[in-house]
């Protein structure tokens, strides 16, 4: 039990079913969703800028419009991040997926849109499909014309007789700032507080007092072996000048080395079990840190990650190797070869 005088759900697409739904809490007006998809190929296309190529699929809510809308390639992690496609569902967000046949419209659009590129289905490392806000569902109209989201929903469920609780289901991550302001300004009022005046947009972000992210680099880069500078990149900037939490977490020369081929470091592992709340490999190796967010990084390097996740967790060698099982079963789901081959044959509503 957690007990606060404010609970904020900030759940996105499951925000409703956390709710639950014979609580008698509305959320009006009752979000939509767009399956948004992207996937990382193996290939370093441009590695110092992001390319856009005008798409031949065009968007219908574009108050500007050049003839199509815009699909990036963007240099990532040594790789090329490919997208973005959407499309109105209203499948949960635990069962959203891709075909085969839909992949290869993607692979053939952006093919379209950049001459030469001639991507391959093997080509693709890695598949992000995810549900985020696209409007109200009164917005949406047919199945080709879509109205995209403006603004965050931020629901008071005051007006529900319920008190000390906010549901907020944000849009876009450029704009989360302004929206967690909002919320927060919310809340005090609810809570009846307030007092000091925060300086929200001055304050820098977790990670963010450096003056410069060279500078932070050099800082990073002495403060690592030899064998392990060329990680000081990715670590400034997944961490910011708030790596050396990180570093803290190193207690043997063998913290402050590199996972396999990879520029993540083990100390990141043990920070992750730490202090970041991770309770599974698969929090550790996708969304903790960069170890395997862009493809599978190989046997031995789960193995490694997991082994010291275990010492942290508590698992014994038959939950450490069942959760290296579980996170292989999701690359192997996530990747290309395992999808199903038509749409028709994804959950219904994945149109």
């Amino acid at each position: 039990e957690v007990r606060g005088k404010m609970t904020i759900n900030a759940a996105g697409p499951w925000g409703r079913p956390v709710l639950g739904h014979d609580s008698g809490i509305r959320l009006e007006p009752e979000p939509s969703f767009s399956r948004d998809l992207a996937f990382v190929v193996n290939r370093s296309v441009c590695p110092t800028h992001a390319v856009g190529c005008q798409a031949a699929s065009a968007d219908t809510d574009a108050i500007l419009d050049r003839g199509g809308r815009h699909l990036f390639l963007v240099p990532w992690r040594g790789m090329t991040l490919v997208g973005v496609w959407h499309g109105f569902t209203e499948v949960p967000p635990e069962d959203v997926g891709v075909s085969r046949e839909e992949l290869q419209t993607f692979l053939d659009e952006i093919n379209a849109g950049y001459v030469g590129l001639d991507l391959r289905m093997d080509d693709i490392q890695m598949i992000n499909t995810g549900l985020i806000l696209f409007g109200s569902k009164q917005e949406q109209g047919s199945a080709a014309k879509h109205s995209f989201s403006k603004r965050a929903l931020v629901f008071d469920h005051t007006r529900d007789g319920i008190e000390g609780l906010l549901t907020v289901i944000g849009d876009r991550a450029t704009v989360a700032r302004r929206v967690a302001e909002k919320t927060i300004k919310l809340a005090e009022q609810r809570m009846g507080s307030g007092g000091k005046k925060a300086e929200r947009g001055w304050t820098p972000l977790r990670g963010g007092a450096f003056e410069t992210f060279a500078g932070l680099v050099d800082e990073i880069s002495k403060r690592l072996p030899d064998s392990s500078r060329r990680a000081a990149k990715a670590i400034a900037h997944n961490y910011g000048s708030a790596y050396t939490d990180v570093l803290a977490c190193a207690t043997e020369p063998s913290h402050l080395e590199t996972i396999g081929d990879s520029n993540v470091l083990a100390a990141e592992i043990l920070h992750a079990a730490r202090h970041e709340m991770a309770f599974s490999l698969e929090d550790i190796v996708i969304r903790r840190t960069e170890l395997g967010s862009g493809g599978d990084p190989g046997a031995k390097a789960l193995a490694t990650a997991a082994d010291l996740a275990a010492g942290e967790l508590g698992w014994d060698r038959q939950e450490t190797v069942a959760q290296v099982a579980r996170l292989q079963d999701i690359y192997r789901r996530r990747g290309p070869w395992r999808m199903v081959e038509r749409s028709e044959q994804l959950s219904a509503g994945a149109q």
